[in-house]
């Protein structure tokens, strides 16, 4: 193999990308978790330099060992094999593994180019894989395939699509077409090659991204909590209690992130993470418990796990409510975006004591005024069309009515993503019920905290709607 096929390029950077994502996950563990991550990368990273330098038969082999051994560890710790367990499994999720397979299946083809005068049909077609992969994806999304708009959503969203687009692929593209042409590479080889690297980048990016927040589960860590297990995969809830020597049992407040069902976790990330990191800390100096929540994303899991999930926080909470020092009486949740849909699920079921729903949908049988393939991704979802009459029935528009509890409800006027109708036409039903209800609409305000298009000043601004939870609750909730 004097010069270097595609197929070996490929699976270079598919198992550098895998060491990658090891490599990020491993600052986010504990010391023993990321020693053996941080020696998995460097493994990989020693066999797959070896193989692309010296593609002899041996250094392919261990290569191609290597990465099916990594691949067999990722199903090893999902199937509880290992002492820890990933907490979730989403979408996101399954980058790694896709990187480690690809690896595999290009040192395997690059092994059987070794050993045959010339390449043989099916190891062209594996080196063919990476663009047949994304034209495929990107062309069942032109004609309305769900599950290809969740993954082309996931990757945009998550992975940053401009950003490693600019940081990422631009500068490893030019550094690699110099390469291949000072190897003699033919322009078809350098195409291909240039394809595989922009579809690890973007998987890299994105599993990078979740090895660094959605951390793995270990036997004990101080503050996190397994509060359900189905399937026997434990989801995590993070507890923060205030300071000891309260006399009397204490309110309790947990939040459930956004992301569309399909992306984010517990972790307080991202651009507003500092304002719901401030919102814990001052419910936690007035005597709360403030928790966060994990929960199944889709399109792994049904969509209706993620309500299933919600309420089995609010279950554990009162079980262990005489260990945490929670009164079981006086439980709120909180949420925003997809997170807030869950939180206003718990109020129409009268489980929780107040709700906060932040711009969360509140009619999932009706998308109006939202993105066109806001209606696909439910179709990807729920696994098919959308029945109005199935999705009315774990709408909260719906659900809500005499008896529930106290909603506070946010909505930016500017929302590019769910309508603002959504809390207004639930604030409507809900004072119809005669339930007590504050709704705030944020003048110029789009889908989040700190989220107003460019040029425009949100009112009230991200730190009083902050404090207006905070208050909420504490009027709510504090006796």
């Amino acid at each position: 193999m004097a010069n270097r096929h595609p197929l070996l390029i490929n699976a270079t950077l598919a198992a550098l990308g895998a060491a990658v994502v090891h490599a990020v996950g491993a600052a986010h563990e504990p010391a023993v978790v990321a020693a053996l991550l941080v020696t998995a990368a460097l493994v990989q990273t020693a066999a797959a330099v070896l193989a692309v330098l010296g593609p002899t038969p041996r250094s392919l082999a261990a290569a191609a060992a290597v990465s099916v051994a990594a691949l067999a560890g990722w199903w090893l710790a999902r199937a509880g094999a290992l002492p820890w367990r990933p907490e979730t499994l989403g979408l996101m999720d399954l980058f790694l593994p896709a990187l480690e397979a690809g690896a595999a299946i290009g040192f395997l083809g690059a092994l059987g180019l070794a050993w045959r005068s010339g390449p043989p049909p099916l190891a062209r077609a594996i080196a063919l894989l990476p663009a047949a992969v994304a034209i495929l994806v990107v062309g069942a999304a032109l004609i309305r395939e769900p599950l290809a708009i969740v993954t082309l959503v996931v990757l945009f969203f998550s992975a940053s699509m401009p950003q490693s687009l600019l940081i990422a692929f631009l500068p490893a593209a030019a550094a690699l077409v110099t390469v291949l042409i000072w190897l003699k590479t033919r322009g078809r080889d350098v195409a291909k090659a240039v394809a595989a690297l922009l579809a690890v980048v973007l998987l890299t990016w994105a599993g990078a991204a979740t090895a660094a927040d959605r951390r793995w589960f270990p036997a004990q860590r101080i503050g996190t909590v397994a509060y359900c297990a189905p399937g026997g995969n434990p989801l995590a809830m993070d507890l923060a209690q205030p300071a000891p020597g309260a006399k009397r049992l204490a309110p309790a407040a947990f939040y459930i992130h956004g992301g569309e069902g399909i992306l984010g976790d517990r972790v307080l990330t991202g651009s507003e993470g500092p304002y719901f990191t401030r919102l814990r800390d001052e419910l936690i100096a007035r005597g709360f418990v403030v928790g966060s929540i994990d929960y199944r994303l889709a399109p792994m899991f049904p969509f209706t796990a993620q309500i299933a999930d919600a309420r089995c926080a609010v279950a554990f909470l009162r079980q262990h409510a005489a260990a945490l020092g929670i009164d079981p009486a006086r439980i709120g949740v909180y949420g925003d975006s997809e997170g807030g849909y869950l939180a206003a699920m718990l109020g129409a079921d009268r489980s929780v004591q107040a709700v906060a729903d932040l711009w969360g949908p509140t009619d999932l049988s009706n998308f109006a005024g939202s993105p066109s393939w806001v209606t696909l991704m439910e179709e990807g979802m729920t696994g098919g069309r959308v029945d109005p009459g199935a999705s009315r029935a774990i709408s909260p528009l719906y659900r809500v009515g005499p008896g529930d509890p106290p909603f506070l409800i946010i909505h930016g006027t500017a929302d590019w993503f769910i309508a603002p109708r959504h809390s207004q036409q639930l604030a409507e039903r809900l004072r119809q019920a005669g339930v007590p209800t504050t709704l705030l609409m944020v003048q110029g305000g789009g889908h989040g905290l700190n989220a107003a298009p460019a040029g425009t000043l949100q009112s009230p601004g991200p730190d009083a709607v902050v404090q207006a939870i905070a208050d909420f609750f504490i009027r709510t909730l504090k006796p």
